[in-house]
């Protein structure tokens, strides 16, 4: 055998080695280019010789390459394969340049400062984006497109698979159902419309998703959905971040914002949907209405509510508050405290804040609404104007420990086992004692009243002034 024969031979073997190893890691291996400059006028490609690919007896197939090069601005298709980019295959594109791959199995394009490139169709293989460049793919279901600082890449719709890594670059998926943008410092990332897939937005980049009914948001950086319909915004600082994490959801109506370790997370308006405060993470809302809740559970994890007409739920280690609770009259506003969590209404118009055994309430001003105080429990009501104050329930649950400071309306009913303290208890407010049930030192002012509502009930240590009322 010649030995031209012999050299012959083995390079179809590394060829066919090499395309294996591209099967597998197509993005990390480089191609491997045997043939001789391809670029031309017009950015068209130079066919390589008749009998190339015979060459190596079919058992590896030749890699073509393009380049358009500066200055050309002229548009080029990649027609090897029939339009199809396989391995090896290379597009590069430089200033002025339009490229375009129709279909894209493995392979890369190239889009250098100044060009344009597109990919109609890829199912692996890279697009590569570099700075100044212009980049997008119309459908990818797998492969990945590239953008590198300064860049801009868009994928038009992407699903079941397929990245978009944006390493300091600007990027948008206009559909996701399925695959994953990634947004890594100093990156900005856009998903137009999200139904499954996720959007990674790491440190120091700044992730969005405009509309989300349906797949992830994993933020350790800082991320934004504007309209939620389901699907999660997670958000977790990571313990290598040395900055801030966020969440953002600007109008929530489903799905669930998950904030832990150390994140904050932001809803504006929730009309419906679940915020998750856990592991030291801290959650705020400014308005959460009839179906939304608000879930605070674990050491030192916080949630604020400015308006509460929905629920919020506080659970062991966990503190909750809510400035206003019942912004009108009917509203379904629930605060709801569990053993070992802590909870406080600013200003109660409507609704009803319930404390568990264990846990532990304030409000500080009262004009609507109930406060329910449960066995083991100890709740206080700072000013009351109106609304209630029940020890115990109607069920006849042995009640805990609730205490007014000062009563000017409403009432504070004392069920079995409660024991009821007003310390100022004035003209338009009344305590109610049922069978089984402890007034402690009541002060009854003139035009205050004490109503025994029933034999077995208690007073202790009450002190009445001219004019008070103490009704048997």
């Amino acid at each position: 055998m010649s030995k031209k024969r012999k050299l012959e031979q083995k390079l179809a073997v590394a060829i066919s080695l090499v395309n294996a190893l591209n099967t597998l890691a197509p993005v990390a291996i480089p191609y491997v280019n045997i043939t001789k400059d391809l670029s031309a006028q017009g950015g068209q490609i130079q066919s390589v010789a008749q009998g190339q690919n015979s060459l190596f007896y079919g058992t590896a197939e030749a890699a073509a390459e393009q380049t358009i090069p500066d200055g050309d601005i002229k548009s080029a298709t990649w027609t090897e394969n029939g339009g199809t980019m396989i391995i090896g295959d290379k597009q590069t594109i430089n200033s002025g340049g339009t490229g375009t791959v129709t279909t894209m199995n493995r392979g890369q394009q190239h889009v250098n400062n100044g060009g344009m490139g597109t990919v109609v169709t890829i199912s692996a293989g890279g697009q590569f984006v570099s700075n100044g460049g212009t980049g997008t793919v119309a459908t990818m279901s797998g492969g990945m497109q590239h953008v590198l600082d300064g860049g801009k890449g868009t994928v038009m719709y992407m699903y079941n698979g397929g990245t978009q890594a944006l390493s300091g670059g600007t990027g948008t998926v206009t559909n996701m159902n399925g695959g994953t943008q990634c947004v890594s410092s100093g990156a900005t990332g856009t998903v137009s419309t999200m139904k499954d897939g996720s959007q990674c937005v790491f440190s120091g980049g700044a992730g969005t998703v405009t509309t989300m009914s349906g797949g992830t948001q994993r933020v350790d950086g800082n991320g934004t959905i504007t309209s939620m319909f389901g699907g999660l915004q997670k958000i977790n600082l990571p313990s290598i971040n040395t900055g801030t994490v966020s969440g953002t959801v600007i109008k929530m109506f489903g799905g669930t914002q998950d904030i832990n370790n150390g994140g904050t997370g932001t809803v504006k308006i929730m009309n419906g949907g679940i915020q998750s405060i856990s592991g030291g993470g801290t959650g705020n809302i400014t308005s959460v209405g009839p179906q939304g809740i608000q879930l605070i559970s674990s050491a030192a994890a916080s949630g604020t509510v400015e308006i509460l007409d929905g629920n919020q739920k506080i659970y062991s280690g966990g503190v909750g508050s809510a400035v206003t609770m019942g912004s009108y009259d009917s509203a379904p506003a629930h605060q709801e405290i569990y053993s070992g969590g802590s909870g406080r209404i600013t200003t109660m118009n409507a609704g009803e804040q319930i404390v568990h055994s264990g846990g532990t309430a304030t409000v500080s001003s009262m004009s609507g609404g109930t406060q329910t105080v449960n066995s083991g429990t100890t709740a206080t009501i700072i000013t009351m104007y109106g609304g209630m104050q029940q020890i115990g329930d109607v069920n006849n649950v042995l009640g805990g420990s609730g205490i007014v400071s000062t009563m000017s309306g409403g009432e504070q009913k004392i069920y079995s086992g409660g024991i009821g303290t007003v310390s100022a208890l004035m003209k338009g407010g009344t305590q109610i004692i049922y069978s089984g049930g402890t007034s402690q030192n009541t002060h009854v002012m003139s035009g205050g009243i004490i109503r025994e509502e029933a034999s077995g009930g208690k007073v202790v240590s009450a002190n009445f002034e001219a004019g008070a009322i103490h009704q048997l």
